[in-house]
């Protein structure tokens, strides 16, 4: 946790920050980036892709535990 964070927990200017986000989203002026969401089974291939230089395709892996 930042010092910034402890220090603002309970502050009017973190609250804004996180509706100044929040509105973001909704107005679709700030986007998750691409992903490709990979069953756990098949990590060993969404690590090689992630950790290719050569492949650089500009998308996110996200792990699904939830499948094995």
């Amino acid at each position: 946790m930042t010092t910034w964070t402890k220090t603002n927990m309970n502050s009017q200017e973190r609250l804004d920050m996180f509706k100044n986000l929040a509105n973001f989203f909704i107005d679709k002026k700030l986007q998750p980036p691409s992903y490709k969401l990979v069953p756990f089974r098949e990590y060993q291939e969404a690590i090689a892709k992630a950790l290719s230089f050569d492949g650089r395709t500009g998308v996110k892996y996200i792990l699904d535990l939830t499948e094995s």
